[in-house]
């Protein structure tokens, strides 16, 4: 069943496994798009989960290198790291998302003096989990 997430409150926290809240996305995503800062971008966007959290809409972060045409996301369990990014899109059933280069990011890092969001689209619609 598909929820749409107005605010924060409309969550129910309670069924979300403790091991997929609370997560750094945000800051690891950011970590990831500074080893190659030339060919990466930083994407903040909203996805909807899979598995446990099937169908609940949340924020998330990741990167995608353009030099080879993945989605790089360092918070995924398991070994695979690197997705095709048409796939992942698809996959994680994207509606919305924002692309930062590496000095829009530090810019934005620096004024906010947070990882992220900072689209207020994303953070008005849902916080991470």
């Amino acid at each position: 069943m598909k929820r749409l997430i107005k605010s924060s409150d409309d969550i129910d926290y309670s069924s979300i496994p403790e091991s997929n809240k609370h997560g750094d996305c945000f800051k690891v995503a950011f970590e990831t798009m500074q080893k190659d800062p030339k060919n990466r971008i930083l994407v903040h966007a909203i996805v909807t989960g899979q598995g446990d959290i099937e169908g609940i809409e949340y924020s998330h972060a990741f990167v995608i290198d353009e030099s080879r045409d993945v989605v790089i996301d360092n918070t995924v369990q398991g070994p695979q790291k690197e997705f095709n990014t048409n796939l992942y899109y698809y996959i994680g059933k994207i509606s919305i998302s924002r692309e930062y280069d590496a000095k829009s990011a530090y810019e934005h890092i620096l004024d906010t003096k947070q990882w992220g969001p900072w689209d207020s689209e994303i953070l008005s619609k849902c916080k991470g989990i």
